[in-house]
């Protein structure tokens, strides 16, 4: 179970990228792409604190997952 929830974070990450890469195309807009990311960070959440309740501490970053990456997100 915990390398099913390590893999969805994974994919969380590049649900991410992806959905930078439309905004950056100009295929969806900035609402959209928030919208999307709340929906992400939810579920980063839940899958962060399941894999909390197996390690009994929080878990390391997603690879990747940098102040800068997020500032890109932003739109910064």
């Amino acid at each position: 179970m915990r390398t099913g929830l390590e893999l969805r974070r994974v994919l969380i990450g590049v649900k991410r990228s992806a959905l930078i890469r439309l905004r950056d195309q100009r295929i969806i807009d900035d609402i959209v792409l928030r919208r999307l990311q709340a929906v992400l960070d939810s579920e980063e959440m839940r899958i962060g604190l399941a894999l909390r309740a197996f390690t009994g501490r929080p878990p390391a970053p997603p690879a990747g997952d940098t102040a800068d990456t997020r500032r890109r997100v932003a739109g910064e």
